[in-house]
Formats: C-alpha cells, structure tokens, sequence
C-alpha cells in the first residue's frame, strides 16, 4: 500500500494533486487517503496521472510517494519515491471579438488597412494573451512610422497606445506582467493615432508593427 502527497511548486506556491494509477492504468481508488493493491508478482508500475481544467502554472513541481509493503498486516519495507514535473511556459496570443472585424490575418500576423491617411486619425483594437508564466512584453515599429512605399525616406508618424501606455513610433515598449492563477485570459488594448499628413508624398504607407512576448 502506498500514501502520496501533492506535487508542490516554490515559484507558484500551489500545489497539484495526483491520481494513481495500476499497470493498467487503472485508477486506484483511496480510503483515508492511502492506496493499496495486491503484488501478484516480484514487480509492478505505478502511474501518476496530474488533471487540471484551469492554467496549469509553469515551473518544477515536486513531490514524494511513500510505498510500504505488507505481509499479514506486518510491514516488511518502506521506500519513498520522489517524483517531479515540470510544466513548460505557454502563451497563446489570439485577437478580442470587437477587434474580429476590424483587424484580418491569423496565427499571429494580422493586417490593419487604415484606409485614406489623415492627420490625428485614430484606430483601435485589442488582443487576448493566454500564459501560466509570468511574461514580458515588448512592441516595436521595424520602420519607426508608416513608410512610403517607394519612398522610403517619407515617414508618417504615429503614436500607439498598449495597456494605458502610449510611446511615439520611434520607440520601443518593454513591460513586465506577472502571473496570476486562475487567470484564463488577459485583454490589452490598442490605440492608433497617426501624426501630421500634410504635403506628405501620395502613395502608400505601410509599417509592421510587433509585439513579442517573452515568458519568464
């Protein structure tokens, strides 16, 4: 028979419950919180099985399983098994369903046509970000405004606004979240405002602008 305790992370403070189960993976079902089974041979496996329906957070859980063996309700040897797991860092990154229409593209690369070019237009639009770590945010323009398409010495710029912070197309954004759990999705917000078109060559402007996320 054998007694088992949760899996524990330093990191998250949390700790993650096993089922366990038999060679056929079975599962063993306890009484007073201890699992037993009989040894119908010299060897037998034992699985732990870890379900969760929320964020399993990221990082190194630990645990240990204590397994006695008996004979006539006598103890002969007892042996503690260490078990350990490590979650990997997830992130999903997916457009919000005011933004559906708005915004075309898939998988992480999408397209905005901000149509005819004015002076202090605006556009807006938001993301969802998914992760069981904490990550950092950074967002930056490749061309440091909109670039004329043959003219590429012509830039319009712009300022965007991400989560309330608002920086010139010129710059580059570096923010830092921290995980929280039970946290299934995180919404930011976009704003886009264009700087001064006037006597700006005609044509079409373009920039691509990323936001990468780093989890830690």
């Amino acid at each position: 028979m054998c007694t088992t305790i949760p899996l524990y992370s330093q990191i998250t403070t949390e700790d993650k419950y096993g089922k366990l189960l038999d060679e056929q993976f079975n599962t063993l079902s306890p009484r007073n919180g201890i699992w037993s089974m009989p040894l119908n041979s010299r060897t037998t496996q034992l699985w732990i099985r870890l379900r969760h329906y929320s964020l399993f957070p990221a990082g190194n859980y630990t645990g240990s399983v204590k397994v006695t063996l008996l004979r006539k309700s006598k103890v002969i040897d007892e042996q503690y098994l260490d078990v350990t797991y490590y979650s990997e860092p997830q992130i999903a990154i997916s457009l919000d369903n005011s933004s559906q229409g708005k915004v075309s593209g898939s998988n992480g690369l999408y397209q905005i046509d901000l149509g005819d070019l004015k002076s202090n237009m605006r556009f807006y639009w938001g993301i969802k970000i998914l992760s069981n770590s904490s990550y950092d945010v950074v967002l930056d323009s490749e061309f440091n405004g909109l670039r004329h398409e043959s003219d590429t010495q012509s830039l319009i710029d712009y300022t965007i606004g991400f989560d309330n912070v608002k920086i010139s197309s010129s710059e580059r954004l570096m923010r830092s979240y921290n995980f929280y759990p039970g946290v299934r999705n995180t919404w930011y917000g976009f704003e886009f405002i264009l700087g001064n078109t006037e006597m700006k060559p005609a044509g079409i402007y373009r920039d691509n602008l990323s936001l990468t996320v780093y989890p830690r």
